[in-house]
């Protein structure tokens, strides 16, 4: 007899939580019994309560994401902030096929027949330093470029810039963190990327808040 059959629910959920606690002992946090096993987490992942964590999605170092969040499919790169309720990577239903039901054209098909539909044919691509709002649903087919914001509620149905802010139903631009200059130059830093160590190299740019554009690009001298 499996285990699952004659223990109680939230006993089936505990061992499931300290499955990916084990599995995962890098993660800063793991409060969800929902990651599975077969994702892939990086260094000081945080995953809040009631997170879903699919097979194959890959999050990267010191990212995390917050209470109630669905991770169906996809990557996401480090340093992201993924706040609650949001939704990346949903399955999709086939809209021109005989039937949207998986009861008809899934692996359980009534009819004996599947067709043969792939669910998550495009996970999507989120970069590192992305804020993604609470509420947000990326879709399948997308990539969000590096250290961009997705507001709260946004429908990102097409790709996003890096350091765009986007918002709305479908997702529009309505802004850039920062002028093209500093953000070419903070592309080409890829800070994100650089290991902890080095990471002390910005302490400058991290003490001085919003003038840190200043100091990544200081005024020509005068001649």
């Amino acid at each position: 007899m499996r285990i699952s059959g004659v223990l109680p629910k939230f006993l089936l959920d505990e061992l499931k939580l300290n499955r990916a606690k084990r599995r995962f002992p890098q993660a800063d946090y793991i409060r969800s019994h929902s990651v599975s096993v077969d994702a892939r987490l990086g260094e000081r992942v945080g995953i809040g309560e009631g997170v879903l964590v699919n097979p194959g999605v890959e999050i990267g170092d010191y990212s995390y994401v917050n209470r109630g969040a669905l991770i169906f499919s996809g990557t996401i790169g480090r340093f992201c902030s993924i706040a609650h309720y949001s939704q990346i990577g949903a399955e999709w239903h086939p809209a021109r096929h005989l039937s949207s039901s998986p009861f008809i054209y899934g692996d359980k098909s009534l009819t004996g027949q599947p067709s043969g539909f792939v669910e998550t044919f495009a996970p999507p691509v989120i970069g590192s330093d992305v804020w993604v709002g609470s509420s947000a649903i990326i879709m399948q087919g997308v990539t969000v470029g590096h250290g961009a914001v997705i507001a709260s509620g946004a429908v990102v149905t097409k790709d996003v810039a890096p350091f765009s802010i986007v918002a709305g139903v479908p997702a529009k631009v309505i802004g850039q963190r920062f002028a093209d200059a500093v953000a070419a130059d903070l592309l080409e830093m890829a800070w994100w990327d650089w290991p902890a160590a080095k990471l002390t190299e910005l302490a400058p740019l991290v003490a001085a808040g919003e003038s840190f554009t200043d100091l990544l690009m200081p005024a020509a001298s005068p001649s």
